[in-house]
């Protein structure tokens, strides 16, 4: 499964609702947290630009 699949498997209305490891946010490695963080960055930049809103 690729990084991005994670991401979108992990999200939900409200952001993330299902984290990969067990335990919430102060629960997941740091790295991960920010890479989350990222995408979610990518994905309402993105959005933001596609035609129609």
């Amino acid at each position: 499964m690729s990084f991005v699949r994670l991401w979108f498997a992990c999200r939900g209305e409200a952001g993330i609702v299902n984290w990969p490891a067990a335990g919430g946010v102060g629960d997941q490695a740091a790295w991960l947290v920010d890479a989350f963080n990222i995408l979610a960055g990518v994905d309402a930049q993105m959005r933001e630009e596609r035609p129609g809103g």
